[in-house]
């Protein structure tokens, strides 16, 4: 549990889905976006993370087919 005086913050974290990631990080470039990290997560998918001009971040997500139905 956080202290009286600490100074660390929390927060959320929210992933878009997108269809294909690289469009999407190369569309956010265009439009002055900067891409912090980018990082694969097994069997998941590809996450890409952007921060826009006014330093709001946002992860961007693609994820693996999953095999089809169930």
């Amino acid at each position: 549990m956080a202290g009286k005086n600490d100074t660390s913050q929390s927060a959320w974290v929210g992933y878009a889905t997108v269809e294909c990631l690289a469009d999407s990080v190369k569309r956010a470039l265009a439009g002055g976006a900067s891409e912090i990290s980018s990082f694969e997560i097994p069997y998941i998918g590809s996450v890409s993370v952007l921060k826009d001009p006014a330093g709001q971040a946002i992860h961007l997500i693609e994820y693996k087919a999953m095999g089809g139905p169930q």
